[in-house]
């Protein structure tokens, strides 16, 4: 190989890996983005739930955070299942709400909430301004915040 071949690719190498730093630098911050808004949205699920339990239904909440690189915002999703039993019929009603929440401002996107109320199946929810019907449109709507 000529030496103006040699000295072509040793640039063309150079160039590729400055290409490749950005990137590199990117998925890092990325990284430390996702591990952070992970410990802000766990802190705000202790302190809303703390041992998960409330009088009168028994609920168990989990959570699932996201941070979204496009809208530089860390999202979580609280999920409540849960199951009321009426005192007079002994007859148990199934339930489950979710919630989406935007953790750095404790605001709060849209809620999904869903319910076998004695045999009568409801489900209502709302994204932003959007009203939605089913947990199949719900997860559609915040798709755009929980997977980006």
């Amino acid at each position: 190989m000529s030496t103006s071949g040699i000295l072509k690719a040793m640039i063309a190498c150079s160039f590729a890996l400055l290409a490749s730093l950005p990137r590199a630098q990117g998925d890092a911050r990325s990284q430390e983005l996702s591990e952070r808004c992970k410990r802000i949205a766990a802190e705000q699920y202790k302190n809303a739930w703390g041992e998960g339990h409330s009088v009168g239904a028994a609920m168990d909440g989990r959570m699932e955070s996201h941070y979204n690189v496009k809208l530089r915002k860390c999202f979580f999703l609280e999920t409540v299942p849960g199951k009321r039993v009426d005192q007079s019929t002994a007859k148990t009603a199934l339930f489950e709400i979710q919630a989406l929440w935007d953790a750095d401002e404790k605001k709060q996107y849209g809620w999904l909430k869903e319910s076998d109320s004695l045999g009568a199946f409801e489900s209502e929810c709302f994204v932003q301004k959007t009203t939605c019907h089913g947990k199949e449109e719900w997860r559609r709507l915040i798709r755009s915040f929980m997977e980006e």
